[in-house]
C-alpha cells in the first residue's frame, strides 16, 4: 500500500476540513503559496501539517515544496463560490478524487451495493490489500469524502454516492437569501419596550456559560441547516458537549438559537450571525437587539446603570454592581459566588460585543468591568427605564450631570517630580499602553558598577561564563518591583556611602510612540513631542524617581522572575490545609478553568463535564506550544483518596501510545510541559500592559529538538510579553537574530554588558565554541553548512534578510537549522577559514564582494588553493553589473541611504541628511553623485567628506570611513520589525538562491 494515502484517525473529518479551509482563506488573502504554519489559525501546527499533507496526497492541494501548498481552482471554488459555480466545484473535486485509489475502491463497491460505513471500509481494505489495523483510517477517509460532498452518509451510517447534486452550502445559502427577504422591526434606541411589565423575581439566572466568539462559531455551523443535537455540534466544532450546551442556552437567551425536541437550529438572527466573518460592526447590532429583547439582560443593564448613577461613577458597569443587583433585585441569593461571577462575565462580554465599552478584567484591586465613553453611556441611558421592584420601592430617574468627568482623563502634575511607585498606582485607574522595556541601566549593584545603557528587544538573550554577572543582571531588573528591598550586600563594594538615599540601582526606559498614546490615552493629553523616552530610576533606599515630566502616566512594569522551575507532579491531593506547594499542578487547573470545588464537591454529569471541559482547554493551549507531540490530557479524580491524577497521551510515529504519568516521561519533556503551564498561567491576559519575563538558564534539560520548540514558543509568547533570558546552550541562541544577543563579561572594572557579540572576549564565547567544535577565532555558531561572509556587517544583514524572507515572505532560502553564517576578518581571511572547513568535511559557500579585493581572493583560490572547491565561491552581482558590487548595493538604494542618515543623525545633531532621488529605473542621484548600482559605499563616503562636520567624522588616520557595521545593525533592526518593503530586497532573491544551490544539504 505504498501508493495509498490515508488520514490519521486522531483528527476528525471536520478538523481536516477546517485546516483545508484555513489554507484556502490564507491563499485568497495573500495570493501566493502558503506554509502549513500560516494555515493553522484554528488548529495546532502539527495538526495542520498532518491534515494538509493528506489533501496534498489525494490531489486537493499542490505542494510547491515541503510544507508549502497551493490549492487548485476546484478547491478554491469549493470554499469561495455559491450556486452553480460551487456545484461545478463539487463535481471537479469528485473528479480529482477519482484518481485516489481509496475513492476508486469506495466508488466501485457503492456502484454494486448499498453498504454502511463499517462494511464499506472493510471491503475497501480487502480490495486494496490494506491491513485490518488501517480500517479506521479508511472510515475517516470516507467521512472526509462525505465532507467534500463526493458521498453521503445518512443517519443510519449508510453511504451512497453523490451524483450531480448541488452542495449543502448552496441550499443553505438559498435559504439565507429567502430568509433575508423577511424584515424585522428594529428596536429604536430611544423607544424601548415598557419594562414595567417585567417582574424581576420571575426572571431566570443569566447564562453562566457562553461567550460571543464561541456563539458565533456555533451559529456558523448551524447555518448549514437542519436540527443539531449537542453531541453532533460537539463533534463538528470540537467544543465539549458542555460548552455547546452552555453556548446554546446563551444563544437562546439572545434570540440567536431556538430549541425543539429535534435539536438546535438558528433563528433568523442566528443565520445572519453565522454568515458574518467574525465579530464586526454588523454583529454588534445583532447582539444589541439580543440584549434589549432578553428580559434578564435588559433588566440587569437598567439596574446597573441606575447603580452607576447613584454612586456617581457613571462611566463604568462594574461586576460589583451586577452581583448586588442579582442578589437583591433579582433574588438570586442561593447561587454561589463562582456561578454569579460566570454569569456576570458573560453579561459584560455581551455588552462589549454589542459595541458598547471596553471589557476589562480586574487586577491589582480593580474590578472586572465595562468602561464606557460618555457618548456610549448616553446611548445606553436612552434604552434604560425604571424596573418595577418587588418591594414596591420606586426608582426616581435622575438626569445626573457627570461629576469629575475630566478628572479621570487628566492628572494634575505634582511640583515634585520624584513620585513613588505607590503614588503612581494610587492614581485613578486608567488603561495604560502596552509597553516594553526599551533599555535599562544598572549601577552600583553587586559587581555591576555601571552597565551603561543596554537596549532590549522583544526577546533578548544574555550569554557569558559562569560568575560573569548574568544572574545579577536579571536580579537587578527584577529588583525594580515595588516590594523589593536592597540589602547592604547588594550594593557594590567599590563605593563608600553613609546613606542609600542617592545611590541609583536600576533605571528602566520605555519608548511611547504617538500611535500608542493615541490608542490608549485621551486626545486632550497628547501634548508630547513623540516618541517619548519615559524613564524611571529606583534607588538603594527603595525610592523610585519618575525622571520624565509627562502629561500621561504609563503603568509600572509587571516583572516575573523565574530561576526555579517547579516540575509538574503526577497527582494533587486536596486536604483541609489546601496545600499550595505544587504550584505547577494548580496552574494547570487554572488554565483549564477548573476549581477545587468543581472537582471535589460535584458529582455525576456535572463533575464529568467540568473535568472534560478543563481537559479540552488545557489541550488546546498546550498544543500551541509543543510541536513535537500532539498532547492529550486526562484528569482522573479519586473520591476515596481525595486526589486528582494527571495522565498524558501523545503519538509516536503517527500512532497513539498509552496514557502515562508525567514522571514516566523524559526530564526534558517534564521541563517543557511545566514551563509552558506556568507561563500560560502567569500570562493569562489579566494585565493592562506587557509582562516582563526574566528566565535564568531555562530549558537546560531539553533535547535539541525540544530546545528548538522552546525557542519557537518564545516567538509566540513575545507577541504579548517581553522575554529576557540567560543561557549557556548554543541551541538556545537564535543565530538568525544577532541583534537579540548580549554578552556579559567579568572585567577588572566589574561586569560589562555588550550588544556586539563580535567584541566579546574569547572566554565569553568559548563554552559555545568548544561545545560546537569550532576554533576560537571563528564564528560562535556552526552547523552542517557554513556561509562564509567578509565580516559582521554581512552577518547582520544576511541574518535579518534570510529570516524576513522565511517568516514573512515564506521564501526559505536559508534553513537556520542547517546553515550558519560565519563572518571572517575581511576577504583575505576567507582562505584560512575555508581550508579549516574542508579539513572538517563541512559544507560551505564563500560569499564575496565583487570588488577588487573579492576578485583577487577568487583568483588566489583558483590558482593556488586547489583543495578549496572554486565552485563554492559566489561573487555578489546586481544586474546588469557583475563587478564592483558590495553587499550594500544589493538593497534598494533609498532604503540604504535612509539607514545611513538615521545613524549619522543619531551621533551628530549637525549632520545634514544625504538626499537621494530616482532619475530612471536604474539610476539615482545621491547628494551630488550619480549612482547606477555600484559602490554606494564610496559615493556615501564622498558625501560625508562634503559635510560641514567632516572633521568630526574622521578616524585616527584623518580619513572618513562609512560606518557599515552600525548601519547594518540599524538595517537588521528595521527588517526584524518588518519596517521594510519586499521590493527593497529584490536582488537578495538571486543572491540567496545562488548560495543555497551551492550547498549540498
Amino acid at each position: 500500500m505504498t501508493d495509498i494515502s490515508l488520514p490519521l484517525t486522531r483528527y476528525t473529518a471536520q478538523t481536516h476540513m477546517q485546516c483545508l479551509e484555513g489554507l484556502v482563506s490564507r491563499y485568497e488573502h495573500e495570493e501566493e503559496p502558503v506554509h502549513y504554519k500560516k494555515a493553522s489559525t484554528e488548529k495546532s501546527e502539527s495538526t495542520c501539517s498532518s491534515c494538509l499533507s493528506y489533501f496534498n496526497n489525494i490531489g486537493l492541494l499542490e505542494a510547491e515544496k515541503q510544507g508549502v501548498y497551493t490549492p487548485p481552482q476546484a478547491t478554491i471554488d469549493y470554499y469561495t463560490k455559491i450556486g452553480k459555480s460551487r456545484s461545478e466545484a463539487v463535481q471537479q473535486i469528485s473528479s480529482i478524487l477519482s484518481e485516489d485509489p481509496v475513492f476508486q475502491e469506495v466508488k466501485f463497491h457503492l456502484d454494486n451495493d448499498e453498504l454502511d460505513l463499517a462494511k464499506l471500509a472493510k471491503k475497501t481494505a480487502g480490495g486494496l490489500d490494506i491491513n485490518k489495523s488501517e480500517i479506521s483510517k479508511i472510515e475517516r477517509a470516507i467521512e472526509i469524502f462525505s465532507e467534500l460532498e463526493a458521498v453521503t452518509i445518512d443517519e443510519d451510517n449508510f453511504v451512497s454516492l453523490n451524483s450531480g447534486k448541488e452542495g449543502k452550502e448552496q441550499s443553505s445559502q438559498a435559504g439565507l437569501d429567502q430568509s433575508k427577504k423577511d424584515t424585522q422591526e428594529e428596536l429604536p434606541i430611544g423607544n424601548p419596550r415598557d419594562p414595567s411589565d417585567i417582574n424581576p423575581e420571575d426572571l431566570e439566572l443569566p447564562p453562566t456559560k457562553g461567550d460571543p466568539e464561541s456563539l458565533h462559531q456555533l451559529c456558523n455551523q448551524l447555518k448549514a441547516g437542519g436540527k443539531w443535537s449537542a453531541s453532533e455540534l460537539s463533534d463538528v466544532t470540537e467544543f465539549s458537549k458542555r460548552t455547546v450546551q452552555g453556548n446554546s442556552r446563551y444563544g437562546i437567551e439572545l434570540g440567536f438559537i431556538e430549541r425543539s425536541d429535534d435539536g438546535y437550529a438558528p433563528t433568523q438572527r442566528g443565520y445572519d450571525l453565522g454568515f458574518e466573518t467574525g465579530l464586526n460592526e454588523t454583529t454588534e447590532e445583532y447582539f444589541f437587539e439580543g440584549i434589549t429583547e432578553s428580559d434578564i439582560y435588559f433588566s440587569l443593564l437598567s439596574q446597573c446603570l441606575d447603580r452607576a448613577e447613584r454612586e456617581k461613577e457613571s462611566r463604568a458597569i462594574k461586576s460589583s454592581y451586577c452581583e448586588r443587583e442579582l442578589r437583591t433585585t433579582f433574588k438570586f441569593t442561593e447561587e454561589s459566588e463562582d456561578t454569579l461571577k460566570a454569569a456576570i462575565t458573560t453579561f459584560l462580554q455581551t455588552i462589549q460585543a454589542a459595541g458598547y465599552g471596553n471589557y476589562l478584567v480586574g487586577r491589582r484591586g480593580s474590578e472586572t468591568r465595562i468602561e464606557l465613553s460618555q457618548e456610549e453611556l448616553e446611548d445606553l441611558k436612552q434604552i434604560r427605564n425604571t424596573v418595577e421592584r418587588p418591594t414596591g420601592e420606586t426608582t426616581i430617574e435622575k438626569d445626573v450631570e457627570p461629576e469629575g468627568d475630566e478628572k479621570s482623563e487628566t492628572v494634575e502634575k505634582q511640583d515634585d517630580k520624584k513620585r513613588s511607585l505607590n503614588q503612581i498606582n494610587k492614581e485613578e485607574s486608567r488603561d495604560g499602553p502596552p509597553l516594553r522595556i526599551s533599555s535599562f541601566r544598572i549601577q552600583n549593584f553587586r559587581n555591576i558598577q555601571d552597565s551603561g545603557e543596554v537596549r532590549l528587544e522583544p526577546i533578548t538573550t544574555f550569554i557569558g561564563k559562569n560568575e560573569s554577572g548574568k544572574t545579577s543582571t536579571l536580579e537587578a531588573i527584577n529588583s525594580f518591583l515595588e516590594d523589593s528591598e536592597y540589602q547592604d550586600r547588594d550594593i557594590c563594594n567599590d563605593i563608600e556611602y553613609e546613606s542609600k538615599e542617592n545611590i541609583p540601582i536600576i533605571s528602566i526606559t520605555f519608548e511611547i510612540t504617538e500611535d500608542i498614546a493615541e490608542e490608549h490615552y485621551s486626545e486632550d493629553n497628547l501634548i508630547e513631542d513623540f516618541p517619548v523616552e519615559y524613564r524611571i530610576t529606583k534607588y538603594a533606599d527603595g525610592r523610585i524617581e519618575d525622571e520624565t515630566e509627562l502629561s500621561i502616566t504609563p503603568p509600572s512594569p509587571e516583572i516575573i522572575y523565574y530561576d526555579d522551575y517547579d516540575l509538574i507532579s503526577d497527582e494533587l491531593y486536596f486536604d483541609e490545609s489546601e496545600d499550595q506547594e505544587n504550584s505547577t499542578f494548580w496552574n494547570l487547573l487554572q488554565i483549564g478553568g477548573l476549581t477545587e470545588k468543581e472537582i471535589t464537591k460535584t458529582t455525576g454529569r456535572t463533575h464529568d463535564q467540568a473535568i472534560e471541559s478543563a481537559e479540552n482547554e488545557i489541550e488546546n493551549q498546550l498544543n500551541e506550544g509543543w510541536s513535537q507531540k500532539d498532547l492529550q490530557i486526562k484528569l482522573s479524580y479519586s473520591d476515596r483518596d481525595n486526589c486528582l491524577r494527571l495522565y498524558i497521551q501523545d503519538e509516536i510515529h503517527n500512532e497513539e501510545r498509552g496514557l502515562t504519568h508525567p514522571s514516566q516521561r523524559s526530564e526534558g519533556f517534564q521541563w517543557f510541559f511545566s514551563f509552558y503551564v506556568n507561563i500560560l498561567a502567569e500570562t493569562g491576559g489579566d494585565s493592562n500592559g506587557y509582562k516582563i519575563l526574566l528566565l535564568d538558564d531555562p530549558a537546560v534539560h531539553l533535547h535539541p529538538s525540544g530546545k528548538q520548540d522552546w525557542l519557537e514558543s518564545l516567538e509566540e509568547i513575545a507577541q504579548e510579553e517581553q522575554v529576557i533570558y540567560t543561557s549557556h546552550s548554543p541551541y538556545l541562541i537564535e543565530k538568525q537574530y544577532p541583534s537579540r544577543i548580549r554578552t556579559v563579561e567579568d572585567s577588572p572594572d566589574g561586569t560589562t554588558i555588550n550588544a556586539d557579540i563580535f567584541d566579546a572576549d574569547t572566554g565569553t564565547l568559548e563554552p559555545l565554541r568548544n561545545t560546537l567544535g569550532i576554533d576560537l577565532s571563528a564564528s560562535p555558531f556552526v552547523s552542517e553548512g557554513q556561509l562564509l561572509v567578509e565580516g559582521p556587517s554581512e552577518y547582520y544583514i544576511l541574518s535579518a534578510v534570510g529570516t524576513y524572507m522565511d517568516k514573512v515572505l515564506d521564501r526559505s532560502f536559508i534553513d537556520w537549522r542547517k546553515i550558519s553564517l560565519m563572518p571572517v576578518r575581511g576577504a583575505d581571511d576567507v582562505i584560512g577559514k575555508a581550508s579549516w572547513l574542508e579539513s572538517e568535511n563541512l559544507e560551505y559557500v564563500i560569499l564575496l564582494d565583487s570588488d577588487e579585493e573579492g576578485q583577487d581572493v577568487e583568483r588566489r583560490i583558483n590558482n593556488h588553493h586547489r583543495h578549496i572547491d572554486d565552485d563554492q565561491v559566489q561573487l555578489l552581482s546586481r544586474r546588469p553589473h557583475d563587478e564592483e558590487i558590495v553587499i550594500e548595493d544589493i538593497f534598494d538604494p533609498e532604503f540604504y541611504v535612509a539607514a545611513t542618515n538615521e545613524f549619522y543623525t543619531e551621533i551628530n545633531e549637525n549632520f545634514e541628511p544625504i538626499s537621494i532621488n530616482k532619475e530612471d529605473p536604474n539610476k539615482w542621484k545621491i547628494g551630488r553623485e550619480e549612482y547606477e548600482g555600484q559602490r554606494i559605499d564610496e559615493i556615501l563616503v564622498r558625501e560625508l567628506e562634503r559635510q560641514d562636520i567632516a572633521e568630526e567624522l574622521e578616524n585616527e588616520d584623518g580619513e572618513i570611513e562609512l560606518a557599515k557595521r552600525p548601519i547594518a545593525e540599524i538595517i537588521s533592526e528595521r527588517i526584524n520589525n518588518n519596517e521594510i518593503e519586499p521590493d527593497d530586497l529584490d536582488f537578495f532573491n538571486e543572491v540567496l538562491g545562488n548560495v543555497t544551490s551551492k550547498l549540498d544539504l
